[in-house]
């Protein structure tokens, strides 16, 4: 069955099935003018007129074939896409920052720069941010208009507003390009940092890590860390360092942990050099383990961080508890007590059910309890049609000489790690003579167990063949990619080596162009990386690569990516350890956020997560394994493998447990919502308010004015011009010199988010280099649709217009010579 709107090379039809009624329409005009309704007094009258009138009707039905083949085609409106280059704005936006942690470089650069670029082209110069407040992103979102060319001069250091990396990524998806400058720091200056955690389990221990960030010439200096004002760390370092402290309390309460560097050898600002933070420690959350089992694995990882206790089935009273475990309790036992576990989570508590052989779709399914689940219970079969369509795309040109052997065996990797129901094909490119460019079918996008062995066969026996039109055979694997219903996704793996500039603009545009019609260019970098006396060079281009990606709505690996490729397309069975490798998800909630996690589970129950629900981990084979929801005030979590008694050993191990123990603290939540009396307060800086959170039955005497929250909860602003630790209402607060003063230096997360959108980081001397770019990069893709319906409608008057006029001169003709 042909779809409504089909292509056939560069030329589509909006309307692809009116062309074939072009066949019946023939058929009919045959039959049609075949008929003869004048009747004959004898068979040779028939004969001599059958015989005058042949050739008129022959043109005649010739004649009306063309004219409704005509207006067919156009009404099924023939159409195709071209881009083009267009001329766009070659002005220049200069953004500069003008805050105090940019004081560290040369700080008439902006100035400079714009007025040696005057000359070239119309620059306009504006200064963002100011003193302590460095809204970076908010500068870029007020004055980036689309298709404009932004220089930002910034050392990407952003502490208040919109994330200066989104805005980024913004700029680039309006066609605003932003550029950036290599910066060095003029000034010297040493600053020192501690991030861990504000709350923390008495005697559970934690990470906290102390770094110094030293910009400029090296320095000399003392550094001193105190805990609770006892000496841990005094000595004497040198330049940028970094430590880890692991910190277990024995008390409960606030605690302090301060570091100060002392005798900089040299330094810009001394403001930097103190760092104060405070932690509180609670006691250990009571947490109800409810299990069928004599101390499985799992309880023994838990018991030794909370007041854990072990049951056989749910008491009538869980109000002590911050949070219940129920694992792996058979339906039938857990189903009596549904309304008393809702009722628990929805007053604010936790609630974790753990997986195993009597639970979810062994006894759960089509019961209440999937009403308190944020999961449904699966079937558990897996179905043998995918509507995953991928086309593997092979640059075998000249350039890949030397690492082709590499390239080979990644693709050989890349086809056996996908999901063999999964829609694949192959086809490998190049330009031969560096003249025309072919592509060669290794094979039709089909599933690939029906062509697995033969695809492999053919991509070993690959040899190289011309030069790299990278635009093209992304093209032609869209092509093939175009009319396939399901998810569309191109595995492009090259080099990316060209010295051709139109050809990397071409193909960045193809890739846009390619994304906007809803398929993915996942890059697979082909090449090697040398290391000669320290220098590591390549022989990929790494930047063009990662930038094909990006404009293509995919990612971009290195070579060394058979395990990633897996995590997003599924794999084979060959491997089951990897079958089973744990990814992470959704990486912005809090049990994932910053967490790396390198386990595999050898089992697991079968659940597809509830709309509402957040589905955070995942096996890479995309079977999930751990969800999470809020249930009225509460929050519930289903880990849909077990214990560590059968499945689930390696996730309990010391280090990959985190992933446990963060899902336990967020169904615990808030450690103090069961005191009578509680109160907090979060670090903060001079001048900045903070917010006092108390926690009480009777809103105590105090000069601060609370506010109520809730039952038993009050809040409170506070803020300080005093440096160092305070106390208030028996609290303690850290308040450190503003933000501003510890990010100094060149923030790379923000050159590579410019290099990853398309940007480039110019030297500020290299004038010619910007003009350049600019006036490259200001011409924009225009992708035009030409229609051709008025040209066959144009032709089919034509042609009926000539045939009035022959018939009207027939007629004249015989007229006169009667």
């Amino acid at each position: 069955m042909i779809p409504s709107n089909y292509c056939i090379s560069e030329l589509c039809f909006r309307h692809a099935y009116l062309v074939l009624a072009i066949i019946p329409l023939v058929i009919l005009l045959i039959i049609f003018m075949k008929l003869n309704l004048i009747k004959f007094s004898n068979k040779d009258d028939k004969k001599e007129y059958k015989s005058k009138v042949r050739l008129a009707r022959f043109l005649m039905l010739l004649s009306r074939i063309l004219i409704f083949s005509f207006i067919l085609v156009a009404i099924a409106s023939p159409y195709s896409i071209k881009t083009r280059m267009v001329e766009g704005d070659t002005s220049l936006l200069i953004l500069a920052d003008n805050t105090t942690s940019f004081e560290v470089f040369d700080t008439g650069i902006p100035a400079k720069m714009a007025k040696a670029l005057e000359g070239g082209l119309p620059v306009n110069l504006r200064y963002i941010g100011s003193d302590m407040r460095s809204n970076i992103g908010d500068g870029i979102l007020n004055n980036i208009q689309g298709n404009d060319n932004v220089l930002v001069i910034t050392d990407g250091n952003n502490n208040d507003g919109k994330s200066l990396l989104d805005m980024v990524e913004f700029a680039s998806s309006i066609n605003s390009t932003i550029h950036t400058i290599e910066l060095t720091p003029e000034k010297t200056d040493v600053a020192v940092t501690i991030i861990g955690p504000t709350e923390q389990i008495i005697e559970v221990e934690d990470i906290y890590e102390v770094s110094v960030n030293n910009i400029g010439s090296t320095v000399n200096y003392h550094l001193t860390i105190t805990i609770d004002d006892e000496p841990y760390f005094d000595r004497d370092v040198e330049g940028s360092t970094s430590m880890q402290i692991r910190k277990s309390f024995s008390t409960t309460g606030h605690h302090t942990v301060t570091a100060q560097i002392t005798n900089p050898s040299d330094d810009t600002y001394g403001e930097n050099n103190i760092f104060y933070k405070t932690v509180k420690i609670y006691t250990r959350p009571a947490v109800l383990f409810v299990t069928q089992r004599n101390s499985p694995p799992l309880y023994q990882a838990l018991e030794k961080i909370y007041d854990i206790t072990s049951a056989t089935e749910i008491p009538a009273d869980l109000s002590s508890y911050f949070a219940v475990i129920l694992n792996d309790i058979p339906g039938n036992i857990l189903a009596p007590k549904i309304n008393q576990l809702s009722d628990y989570a929805s007053n604010g508590n936790g609630i974790l059910f753990v997986g195993g052989e009597n639970s979810y779709e062994r006894s759960y399914k089509g019961t209440l309890i999937e009403t308190l689940l944020p999961v449904s219970i699966g079937a558990g079969e897996e179905d043998e049609d995918s509507d995953v369509n991928i086309v593997v795309v092979i640059d075998r040109s000249q350039g890949t000489y030397g690492h082709l052997p590499l390239m080979k065996s990644q693709v050989l990797s890349v086809l056996e790690s996908l999901d063999e129901n999964d829609n694949v094909g192959v086809i490998a490119f190049s330009a031969p003579g560096g003249i025309t460019a072919q592509h060669g079918v290794i094979s039709e996008i089909l599933p690939l167990r029906d062509h697995l062995n033969t695809t492999v066969w053919r991509v070993s026996s690959l040899t190289l063949d011309g030069q790299s039109p990278f635009d093209y055979g992304l093209n032609e694997a869209f092509k093939m990619l175009r009319q396939k219903s399901g998810s569309r996704n191109i595995i492009f793996i090259s080099d990316g080596q060209t010295t051709n500039e139109a050809l990397r603009q071409k193909t960045r545009e193809k890739a846009m162009e390619i994304a906007s019609m809803g398929a993915k260019i996942y890059v697979v970098g082909a090449g090697t990386d040398t290391n000669v006396n320290g220098v590591v060079s390549s022989t990929r281009d790494d930047q063009f690569l990662s930038q094909i990606a990006l404009l293509g709505n995919g990612i971009y690996f290195p070579i060394d990516v058979k395990n990633r490729l897996k995590v997003i397309f599924g794999e084979s069975d060959q491997d089951k350890e990897f079958l089973n490798s744990l990814v992470l998800l959704d990486t912005n909630h809090f049990i994932t956020r910053s967490l790396s996690i390198d386990s595999t589970v050898s089992g697991y129950n079968f659940v597809v997560p509830k709309p509402s629900a957040r589905l955070l981990v995942t096996t890479n084979k995309k079977i999930p394994i751990l969800a999470a929801w809020r249930f009225g005030l509460g929050r519930v979590a289903a880990l849909a493998t077990d214990d560590g008694t059968e499945w689930a050993g390696l996730l309990l191990k010391r280090n990959t447990s985190e992933l446990i123990t963060r899902t336990v603290n967020w169904a615990i939540g808030d450690l103090n919502r069961k005191s009578a009396y509680d109160i907090s307060i979060a670090d903060t800086s001079l001048g900045q308010p903070t917010t006092i959170q108390l926690t009480s039955i009777e809103l105590p005497d105090s000069d601060i004015k609370f506010r109520k929250e809730g039952p038993n909860k009050y809040l409170a602003d506070y803020s300080s011009d005093t440096l160092g630790i305070h106390e208030v209402m028996g609290a303690k607060v850290a308040v450190n010199n503003p933000e501003e003063y510890y990010n100094l230096g060149v923030n790379q997360n923000f050159l590579s988010a410019v290099e990853d959108t398309g940007g480039k980081i110019f030297n500020p001397e290299d004038i010619d280099a910007i003009l350049e770019a600019i006036k490259t990069q200001s011409k924009k893709p225009k992708i035009e649709i030409i229609s051709y319906s008025w040209i066959l409608a144009m032709l089919a008057l034509i042609l009926l217009l000539l045939e009035i006029i022959i018939r009207r001169l027939n007629e004249y003709r015989i007229n006169r010579g009667g």
